[in-house]
């Protein structure tokens, strides 16, 4: 799952990555609710939006959370993260 603007996502995002703003899940969304034990990695910018994240969905419920690297220090556009549910 990516917290990116759209223009740094059109640019290159990790296999399989969403792009969902983190203000879907402070308004409760249950988008990911079927993803709670899957290994989602979560990775936006610099690491702050993907940390705040984490933390919403680890009072969620969430089990398997991961970050990743922020898009400014890895290219995603070569992941090996195609082998984990990216959302």
């Amino acid at each position: 799952m990516t917290y990116v603007g759209e223009k740094e996502y059109a640019r290159g995002h990790a296999i399989n990555a969403i792009n969902l703003p983190i203000k879907l899940f402070k308004d409760g969304s249950d988008v990911l609710d079927d993803y709670k034990d899957k290994d989602i990695i979560l990775y936006c910018v610099v690491d702050v939006t993907s940390r705040a994240t984490e933390k919403l969905l680890i009072e969620r419920g969430f089990t398997k959370l991961h970050i990743g690297d922020g898009v400014k220090q890895y290219n995603y556009g070569k992941s090996y993260l195609h082998k984990c549910v990216v959302v």
